[in-house]
């Protein structure tokens, strides 16, 4: 039986496809759907749309008309005195107006191709016009209604569509364009995924290659034995992993490698314990480890330690932080720290493994540095524009700045919550802007860059049970590492190399966020169509993800 889903006003309602009578029914193109809901939605449903009624039927296309419709009407009532009515209500009479336009082509375009074949061709190009068209009205109404703001790029077929910038840059009045460069947070993990797959082809590694041969010998550990490359670039590790942490904003000095390594090796041992940022530390080591001195202590005091500040020469309480971070580095594996499950039986996203591939590449490349080599590779492909920033309040090499929401009001982001540097060969660190992020997606399709067998290595994923313990259960082995539980149905991963893959392959990307920016690249490798968002717009504000799927339904209505 089909469903369809749709949202009004942050509502949820269902038609679920039914072969018996309902009195919340509704007949969409000869078929009775039964409409679900609570019983004040399906009342103001009613009203809106007089079509819901079982002696009605109703296309489905009309009905996404009608529903887009009430939806903008809607916002447009809500959110008038906020925003300026002068300001939305255009906005949304263009929308509203391309958006019928698009739908009457389409009808005359079905017709042709049953009555009039001389005008398929040209009525499909209109189409397309019209399809772009509506795009940019509704990211020009999204500017408005939700202050989006960012850089969007659409190509079809290999040409573009659309492709410029949207609301303000930063907080002197520079607008953004299509040569804005941007935070691209975890989206870099397909550019560091690339680098890895490069060193493969060049036969300097082999994804099973276990990971302490590979790393340099400060980043080997005895708990990453049985880890290879291919673990690391699929998530399916076992290594917990480091985000956000307290007081990251107050941050001014970037965290190198080896700090976020140390994190790691700490997270192994609070992970595994399921600790809260308030649980102290002592009392859950194993007694023939604990220390008066560390009585106190929290996983929060842990996490925001700084480790080697001369600032600190002589404070007691900093000192016995210190001692007890140096402890727990060096002694994780003896005080109980472990993987989550063993390599390769379940996915867990990590940014930590990632951390370590740009190890691997630094050991492995003659560059001698994660960041020499890609800078070699971005060079190759002729991505200029992109770069390395890692201050987290901003440098040279950034144009846009981010914005979120403080007291419920739009306000520049001063410092980052997660330091820039934080994220390293994760992504964060990397800026760039649409021209570039096309020229990576035009890459992926050559096979001077990387060989088909490579690209179709990175694009295949292994589904694999996800690893969350907030919403499932497990059982474990005698090393306490997570195994499936009998019984219960697991969500599945779909990720290949750096790249979450969709409908066998043909659907490839990945999104990413920090406070203040979020990201999203996703590519149809059969249509060689391509959507880039790169927003200096917090996610909790506007998501890349939620525009990316609008802009996706109206092509492909």
């Amino acid at each position: 039986m089909a469903s369809i889903h749709f949202k009004i006003e942050a509502k949820q309602f269902d038609l679920q496809e039914t072969d018996v009578w309902s009195p919340n029914e509704i007949f969409i193109d000869g078929t009775r759907y039964q409409l679900l809901g609570e019983p004040e939605q399906l009342g103001y449903l009613r009203e809106k749309i007089p079509e819901f009624s079982s002696h009605k039927n109703i296309s489905f296309k009309d009905l996404q008309a009608q529903l887009i419709k009430i939806a903008a009407h809607d916002i447009v009532a809500e959110k008038a005195h906020a925003v300026g009515i002068s300001t939305l209500l255009p906005q949304y009479q263009r929308l509203e107006e391309t958006t019928n336009k698009r739908l009457a082509l389409q009808k005359q375009f079905e017709e042709a191709t049953k009555t009039h074949p001389e005008d398929v061709e040209r009525l499909q190009t209109e189409v397309l016009e019209a399809k772009k068209n509506e795009m940019k009205a509704y990211l020009r109404y999204m500017e408005v209604k939700e202050h989006f703001r960012g850089s969007v790029l659409v190509t079809h077929n290999g040409e573009r569509l659309i492709c410029e910038g949207y609301g303000p840059a930063d907080e002197k009045g520079h607008q953004n364009t299509e040569n804005t460069r941007s935070f691209i947070s975890s989206m870099g993990k397909m550019l560091t995924a690339s680098a890895i797959m490069l060193l493969e082809q060049e036969k300097k590694i082999s994804l099973d290659d276990k990971i302490n041969d590979r790393l340099p010998a400060a980043f080997r550990h005895p708990l990453w034995e049985g880890i290879t490359i291919r673990h690391l670039l699929t998530h399916t590790s076992g290594i917990s992993s480091y985000g956000a942490m307290p007081k990251d904003e107050m941050r001014r000095k970037p965290f190198t490698p080896e700090d976020l390594y140390k994190i790691t090796l700490l997270l192994l041992f609070i992970d595994k314990k399921g600790l809260s940022e308030t649980d102290e530390i002592n009392s859950n080591l194993p007694e023939k480890f604990r220390h008066d001195n560390w009585k106190g202590i929290s996983v929060k005091d842990l996490l925001i330690h700084d480790p080697k500040n001369p600032a600190m020469e002589g404070d007691a309480r900093y000192q016995n932080i210190e001692n007890l971070y140096n402890f727990m580095t060096a002694n994780v594996k003896e005080i109980g720290g472990d993987l989550l499950f063993n390599p390769g039986e379940m996915f867990s996203y990590s940014n930590s493994g990632y951390v370590l591939l740009g190890q691997i590449i630094k050991n492995i490349s003659k560059e001698g540095s994660y960041e020499a080599y890609m800078k070699k590779m971005f060079e190759r492909i002729g991505m200029p524009h992109t770069d390395f920033s890692t201050d987290s309040s901003y440098d040279e090499t950034l144009n846009a700045r981010g914005f979120w929401k403080v007291e419920d009001k739009l306000a520049l982001v001063e410092h980052m919550q997660i330091h820039a540097s934080k994220s390293n060969a994760a992504g964060g660190i990397i800026v760039s802007n649409l021209e570039d992020m096309e020229k990576f997606d035009a890459a992926l399709y050559d096979d001077a860059f990387l060989h088909p067998d490579r690209r179709d290595k990175m694009f295949t994923a292994d589904p694999k049970i996800f690893f969350n313990p907030k919403r499932f259960t497990y059982d474990f082995d005698d090393k306490k590492r997570a195994l499936p539980k009998a019984g219960i149905i697991y969500s599945k991963s779909s990720y290949g190399f750096g790249f979450i893959v969709e409908k066998d392959k043909e659907i490839v990307g990945h999104d990413g966020s920090n406070i203040g920016f979020n990201s999203f690249f996703i590519r149809d490798r059969k249509k060689h169509d391509l959507f880039v968002i790169l927003g200096n717009i917090d996610p909790n504000i506007v998501s890349a993800g939620e525009i990316t799927n609008h802009l996706e339904d109206i092509l492909y209505s």
